[in-house]
């Protein structure tokens, strides 16, 4: 009688629906990030958004599909940006809505 109620309990365990796990969170506001690039990026990059762009920068669905780019080398690149790329000093905020609204143009 234990031995089978024992199995029943392992088998209940074992098919129990299991909650789904945490999509991984940025630390930043997706909306907040598209309105910075369409107010800051739109002269260079093509940003998804109300973008103009040119071709003299990277679009950013081809800045967030790149399979050898971070967030954190992003995160770099945007506290201290080389030239040709102006230095908006972005607060750390700023700079987790950017990077956020970058990685939600990733491709699945």
């Amino acid at each position: 009688m234990r031995h089978s109620l024992a199995l029943c309990l392992l088998a209940a365990a074992i098919l129990a629906p299991r909650p789904a796990p945490a999509a991984d969170v940025l630390p930043g506001d997706v909306g907040a990030g598209r309105e910075l690039a369409d107010r800051w990026c739109t002269a260079c990059h093509v940003t998804e958004g109300l973008s103009k762009g040119t071709d003299a920068a990277p679009t950013f669905r081809f800045i967030a599909n790149r399979k050898d780019r971070t967030a954190g080398e992003m995160e770099a690149w945007l506290v201290d940006p080389h030239p040709v790329m102006p230095d908006l000093k972005l607060s750390r905020t700023q700079i987790d809505d950017l990077i956020a609204y970058i990685e939600s143009l990733k491709d699945e």
